[in-house]
């Protein structure tokens, strides 16, 4: 651990899993702001203080992880005044399905408070704490988070403003998947839409003529004179230049093309015209059938009751003449919700999806991710990349095509003179579904959309069809190039927008996560944790974890460590020991990560749900995760 930085008269800080800033006030007191390491406790007792008064920026677990160590009798804790609830009634949000299953806002972010805080007061903007000859000014700085404050302490002289994670480093922030957030639409749709609070709340602390920045996470940088301006300014830049190359080629200009009324970005230059569905394809919602010319139909995605009642209604008219099957591209709400009806109405109908799909649909809760249905879709038939089969004239391929979620399929059918390229969601006539980064869009050669567009390239089919989209359409050689041009250009910007070694780990908000997400567990009972880790880097790194645990929990190891390859992915396995005292509901589990040399603190959660009663007569935990 390096010694505490001595950045202005009485003014420390701390350098750990987010930095800390140490305010004395010269009579034996410590203020602290954003308390995310245990280790501060030995820091305060080197400068011979006590902890008497804890600033948090925003509700994150890893700014006040700290807090129950340094809480003594007369420790207050403070906090933002719009996000009090996050930190002392986090029970309810857990509680709340709402927070958990078919989840289209992304505020609060799936990082919470795994346990309560005692909440003393609540920072509003423009009020002073004075701390002995120090004060501390309060500035509202909402984007990272909706209710994030920064707190500026002038202190012999000097002005440093502890910005929590409004900025990283010159040009830098610390990811983009924080500034999810809806404007015109739903924050589902809203890819980097809180950069516009952003930027205000930046100018905000440029205004406040900052001798230094302190970030939570990222460089601390000296910013005398006009470097505040500059050092900001470059940051909203580079996060301007990443937006717009993002909306260059974005679907959302096919489905509100009002957010991009006054974007300047230039757009996915105009293709071939879109054209009507053929006779063997009717379209129902988010649902495609796919209708042989005897009559048999191949349904594909069954996301709303209707479809069920259309199928029965079809099969009564003489329009099919049966229900063979039932394909799936993706584990959306809008996709699958009435799978379970489809098999009460279809029972021999089997139900097929591609390998990786198949785990998210089978196992639900082992995933937290957008829009997610809490019913398991059992799959009769795991597809691997490029299965092929026939189905009456037609023959079908299956491909994994990671477009618009990482879990999703393609299916490609060869007949009648036709090859229809059915692809979920993953492309409009304007360009990528890629608008929430929750669903993980990887950037790099042959990953994400670089490999839907190879694939698209490689099969050259006559139409695309989008489950959202009416008409089917094509992509010229000259718009693949075009797109393919550009998000080489995106890795490349968001390389320089985030302090990390690759721009993934700044986009894919599950670059680290446990697996299972959530699982169920009989109160004395055992269960198994990984955190999962994804090396978006181009060189090895290494990896150590442990779990922060409700207490008289235990795991074993208490600490895993790993070195991943380049590119790879690789996991740390915990088994974790439920009391016989843990009662039942949903008890959260923080994951404590270092990574790359980079102390992270309580990165990333776990949920095991208890259930009173032995393992035979209580909900049981997923199986073991496959390799």
């Amino acid at each position: 651990m390096p010694a505490p930085l001595l950045l202005a008269p009485n003014l420390y800080i701390h350098r750990g899993p987010v930095h800390t800033g140490i305010l004395l006030d010269g009579r034996g007191h410590a203020l602290l702001i954003d308390p995310g390491d245990p280790a501060l406790a030995a820091t305060c007792r080197d400068l011979d203080a006590t902890p008497t008064l804890l600033l948090a920026t925003h509700h994150h677990p890893d700014q006040v992880a700290a807090v129950a160590d340094l809480r003594g009798p007369g420790t207050r804790l403070l906090v933002p005044a719009g996000e009090k609830a996050l930190f002392e009634g986090v029970a309810a949000h857990w509680a709340d399905p709402r927070q958990r299953w078919h989840v289209y806002h992304m505020r609060p972010q799936p990082w919470v408070l795994a346990h309560p805080l005692r909440v003393d007061g609540v920072c509003r903007d423009g009020e002073a704490i004075g701390w002995g000859e120090a004060t501390v000014r309060v500035l509202d700085t909402p984007g990272h988070t909706d209710g994030a404050v920064t707190y500026v302490v002038e202190t012999g002289g000097r002005r440093v403003a502890f910005t929590g994670d409004c900025i990283a480093g010159p040009g830098r922030i610390w990811d983009a998947y924080s500034l999810q957030k809806g404007t015109q639409t739903r924050d589902y749709h809203g890819f980097m839409g809180d950069r516009g609070r952003l930027g205000d709340s930046l100018r905000r602390i440029a205004a406040a003529a900052p001798d230094a920045l302190v970030p939570s996470h990222g460089e601390i940088m000296e910013t005398p004179g006009d470097l505040a301006a500059m050092t900001i300014a470059a940051t909203m830049a580079n996060v301007s230049a990443c937006y717009a190359n993002y909306a260059s080629i974005a679907a959302l200009r096919y489905y509100f093309p009002q957010v991009f009324a006054a974007d300047a970005a230039p757009g996915l230059p105009p293709g071939p015209p879109a054209e009507p569905l053929p006779p063997c394809a009717r379209h129902l919602g988010t649902t495609f059938v796919l209708i042989g010319e005897a009559g048999a139909a191949l349904v594909l995605d069954c996301g709303h009751a209707s479809v069920v009642e259309r199928l029965r209604a079809w099969l009564s008219d003489g329009t099919i003449t049966a229900v063979e099957g039932l394909w799936i591209s993706h584990y959306h709400d809008d996709h699958v919700d009435a799978v379970a009806a489809f098999r009460s109405a279809f029972p021999a109908c089997p139900v097929l999806a591609d390998a990786d799909l198949a785990d998210v649909l089978e196992r639900p809760e082992a995933y937290r991710l957008p829009c997610q249905c809490p019913e398991p879709v059992q799959v009769d038939r795991r597809l691997a990349d490029g299965e092929r089969w026939q189905w009456h004239e037609f023959a079908l391929t299956a491909y994994r095509f990671p477009g618009q979620t990482l879990h999703h399929g393609a299916l490609l059918a060869e007949g009648r003179g036709q090859r229809l390229f059915f692809i979920g969601d993953a492309f409009t006539p304007t360009g990528l579904d890629d608008y929430c980064a929750f669903n993980r869009h990887l950037l790099g050669p042959g990953l994400g959309y670089r490999a839907c567009l190879d694939r698209v390239a490689e099969l050259n089919p006559v139409l695309l069809f989008n489950c959202h989209v009416e008409v089917g359409f094509r992509f010229d050689a000259h718009q693949i190039a075009f797109m393919q041009q550009v998000l080489a250009e995106r890795e490349e910007l968001f390389g320089r927008l985030f302090p990390w070694p690759h721009a993934n780990f700044g986009l894919d908000p599950d670059w680290a996560r446990c697996f299972p997400y959530e699982q169920s567990a009989p109160a004395g009972g055992r269960v198994a944790v990984e955190v999962r880790i994804t090396n978006h880097a181009a060189q090895a790194a290494e990896a150590r974890a442990s779990l922060a645990l409700p207490a008289d929990w235990a795991a074993a190891p208490a600490e895993a460590t790993t070195t991943i390859a380049a590119g790879a992915a690789g996991a740390l396995r915990f088994e974790v020991s439920v009391p016989e005292t843990a009662g039942p509901g949903r008890h959260v589990l923080d994951a404590w990560l270092h990574y790359g040399g980079c102390d992270l603190g309580r990165f990333r959660q776990a949920v095991v749900a208890v259930y009173s009663g032995d393992a035979a007569g209580g909900r049981r935990a997923p199986a073991d995760p496959p390799a």
